[in-house]
């Protein structure tokens, strides 16, 4: 009689716990959380970083002041250092920021936030990004390959349209090659040659005419944004025509 209640009043237990734990509500209340995305389209100087606000209490709503993207070359930057902002909050979507004035060759360290009017600031996870050197950009844009099939009055110059073109084909309105016999460091007010618009990254090539026997040129790739600027390939590469 004793084992069998015994099992009784241990069984009666072991229901009492799961009701209990099945049934209890916890009343958790709604925290303010902001997400930072990814860092992208990292360049010399500039990069893009998205963001998001995962959750956001109704009573908090019209208290924000601003939200964004905070950044600096020391972990854990603040709206005291560098940022990006916004103010109109219209709901819980991804946002970006354009992340600007930085330093080549630089590490970053790039992190949500959002302000309210009673100062609070809530911050989110943060990120690294290195920038690239000056070289490495304009690598990716445009690069000077090679030069062969030298005769004495022409050249076959090859270069390659890079990764960003390919992303932004319609910011390119130009490409080409310029050269000189006296200027090292060649610019399109030299001698060039436009092969119009591109429409996708890649190889690609053409032959300088009219050049004098005997002469040593300076050649460089260049690919023109429709902003007017104007980014030369990196490296400059020599070669002498022939007798």
């Amino acid at each position: 009689m004793y084992k069998t209640q015994r099992i009784y009043w241990t069984g009666y237990l072991l229901m009492s716990l799961w009701w209990l734990g099945s049934c209890q509500v916890f009343d958790l209340s709604r925290q303010v959380i902001i997400n930072t995305g990814e860092v992208s389209q990292i360049s010399f100087e500039e990069a893009l970083a998205t963001g998001n606000l995962v959750d956001l209490p109704e009573d908090k709503r019209n208290q924000v002041v601003r939200f964004g993207h905070c950044w600096d070359s020391v972990p854990a930057p603040t709206i005291a250092q560098n940022l990006n902002k916004r103010t109109n909050l219209d709901s819980l979507v991804a946002f970006v920021s354009q992340i600007t004035s930085l330093q080549p060759n630089t590490t970053y360290y790039v992190r949500t936030y959002i302000e309210f009017s009673n100062g609070e600031v809530v911050y989110g996870n943060e990120l690294s990004f290195t920038t690239l050197t000056l070289e490495e950009f304009l690598g990716l844009i445009v690069r000077m390959n090679n030069v062969d099939n030298v005769t004495s009055t022409s050249a076959q110059v090859n270069a390659t349209l890079g990764v960003i073109v390919s992303r932004n084909p319609e910011q390119v309105i130009e490409y080409g090659f310029c050269w000189s016999d006296s200027n090292v460091q060649p610019t399109v007010a030299d001698q060039a040659i436009n092969l119009g618009n591109p429409t996708e990254a890649g190889a690609f090539s053409t032959t300088l005419t009219g050049l004098l026997p005997d002469t040593e040129y300076f050649v460089r790739a260049y690919a023109k944004g429709d902003n007017g600027n104007i980014a030369y390939s990196f490296d400059v590469t020599t070669f002498t025509t022939k007798r």
